[in-house]
């Protein structure tokens, strides 16, 4: 149970049982002596606090608890597609191109009939431009060109691990917004 303890100053003060027969300093600046223990009952019984006002250092405010889920849930997200990534791209090993033993063949006969000028023109279209595989895009060229796309989707990961990494640590740092007093303007 508790007590209060009036000031000269008007102030009231909570005192509990075991601090009978003790100074307890005011702000004011005034030392009050409480009672002994047999003369506490002269004192007016401090109304029961209410529970939310208890443990309001040791809960969140909505805001925290959503800056809180928010974070833990960009880190999750981002962990997990990092390592997916991570793991598609350690798959990635650009192969050779395989050259099918029949177009050789054919390709080798067209070569040995045709005139230099013609085997020039191949030379540029279908070597150069195409490539000696099947035709399409060269597969070098298209594991450049999905490693560039993973590198981006990569740093764009890493971005909204470290956006929840901040909202997490910003949930810590949010004061509760009930808790402060308007400054008095006179």
């Amino acid at each position: 149970m508790q007590y209060l303890l009036p000031c000269e100053c008007g102030q009231k003060h909570r005192l509990t049982a075991s601090q009978a027969g003790q100074s307890l300093p005011c702000s004011c600046g005034a030392s009050l002596h409480a009672p002994a223990f047999r003369d506490l009952k002269n004192l007016e019984v401090a109304p029961e606090e209410s529970k939310k006002k208890r443990s309001a250092g040791g809960t969140w405010n909505p805001l925290q608890g959503a800056a809180f889920g928010l974070g833990a849930g960009l880190i999750g997200v981002s962990a997990v597609c990092l390592a997916m990534v991570s793991l598609y791209l350690g798959g990635l090993h650009p192969q050779e191109p395989v050259l099918n033993p029949e177009f050789l063949k054919h390709f080798l006969a067209e070569i040995d009939t045709n005139t230099p000028e013609k085997n020039l023109d191949v030379w540029h279209k279908e070597i150069i431009e195409e490539g000696l595989s099947r035709p399409g895009r060269p597969v070098y060229l298209v594991h450049q060109h999905l490693e560039q796309r993973l590198f981006l989707f990569r740093r764009i990961f890493y971005g909204v691990l470290v956006m929840g990494i901040v909202s997490l640590l910003a949930s810590f740092v949010i004061k509760n917004p009930r808790g402060r007093k308007k400054p008095h303007q006179s």
